[in-house]
């Protein structure tokens, strides 16, 4: 078994959408301790005036990076560091030197 699995977006949309079809089977293949992580950040960011009433893909994405210790890539950066701290994130801002001429981070 893999120490680690990449979660297509297919599957994260069954979960915030609620899909007939697929919700349950995407629900069960998902790591239920950051399932549980998502949950409580997405009420973090609800509490404090966030408009989204679905819970954000990225939700998901970060707390499965946090619950199984990865790395994660990026370029929005402060939602990952605001959200997921403990998460180390790789980004256009740590490379900054080898940007494209004109990219901004």
């Amino acid at each position: 078994m893999p120490d680690a699995t990449l979660v297509d977006t297919n599957v994260l949309l069954d979960v915030v959408t609620d899909d007939p079809a697929w919700a349950a089977w995407s629900i069960q293949q998902l790591d239920a301790a950051a399932l549980f992580l998502a949950a409580k950040v997405f009420q973090r960011y609800r509490a404090v005036g966030g408009e989204r009433t679905g819970v954000p893909p990225d939700f998901f994405i970060g707390a499965h990076a946090a619950v199984a210790g990865l790395p994660l890539l990026t370029r929005d950066v402060r939602r990952f560091r605001t959200c997921y701290p403990s998460v180390m994130l790789i980004s256009p801002s740590h490379l900054s030197h080898r940007l494209p001429p004109g990219a901004k981070p």
